[in-house]
Formats: C-alpha cells, structure tokens, sequence
C-alpha cells in the first residue's frame, strides 16, 4: 500500500506539474491574442479613420464646387440683368431724344423747354412709393404697357 501511495503521490505531483504547464501556455496563447486582436482592431481602426478622412474631404470639394457654380451663376446672372438695364436705359434716351426733336421741330414751341432739356432721373419719392399690381412692372415696361393702351 506504500508502493501505491508513492505511486499515486508521483502521479499527482506529475498531474499538478503539466497543470500548471498547461496553465501557463494557455495564459501566454491568450496574451498572443489578445495583442493579435488588439494590433488587428488598431490597425482596422486606422484604416476607417483614413476612409472618413478621405470621405470628408470628398464631401467639402463636392461643397466647394458646389458654392463655385453657385457663385459663377449669380454673377452671370448679376451680368445679364445689368445688360438688360443698360439696353432699357439706351432706348429710354433714345426714345428721350425722338421726342425732344419732335417738340422742337413743332412751331410754336420753346428750343430751351427744361421739361425736355434734361435726362429722365427719378425722384427719390417715385422710388419710394408703395408697390401696387401696376407699379410692379419696371418702369420702361410699365410705360411700353401704357403706351399699347
């Protein structure tokens, strides 16, 4: 009986000797993944981080463009309608003048009228009269209207 409690002590000394052996390649496995797993999510971590990056930056040149094209409209626009002025303004003084020279080849009438003698300049009370359906209309249109009727 002696023999066999030598024999079962060695074998639990054994046993407790590759447990612990076995403890300590499971514990450094784990250590290996763990820092496996973390330098993998580190580095999935920095490839979003340069997806965003990139998106982001995307997104603000698609803006910029954007307010660009926005700006260059405007601006064509801002052309177009000080085009569109200066042609009504041209056939406002035409206009002016046919009629001067009308009223001046008429007899009887005075060459230093000062009704005719200067350029059409509107009051600033003209300007800033109250907007009603008819005064909608810019005023060269307005009177092109009034001149049909």
């Amino acid at each position: 009986m002696v023999w066999r409690r030598k024999k079962f002590s060695h074998s639990y000394t054994e046993a407790h000797a590759i447990q612990e052996r076995i403890q300590k390649l499971q514990k450094e496995d784990q250590e290996r993944w763990e820092a496996e797993r973390q330098q993998k999510l580190s580095y999935q971590q920095t490839l979003l981080m340069k997806k965003h990056a990139m998106e982001l930056k995307a997104f603000q040149k698609k803006i910029q463009s954007r307010i660009d094209s926005m700006k260059k409209q405007r601006a064509l626009e801002l052309e177009q309608l000080l085009q569109k002025y200066q042609n009504i303004k041209k056939d406002l003084d035409t206009q002016h003048s046919l009629e001067l020279k009308k009223v001046q080849k008429r007899p009887g009438t005075s060459t230093s009228s000062s009704i005719f003698s200067s350029k059409i300049s509107p009051s600033k009370s003209s300007i800033q009269k109250k907007v009603t359906p008819t005064s909608k209309l810019p005023f060269c249109l307005a009177a092109k209207r009034d001149e049909q009727k």
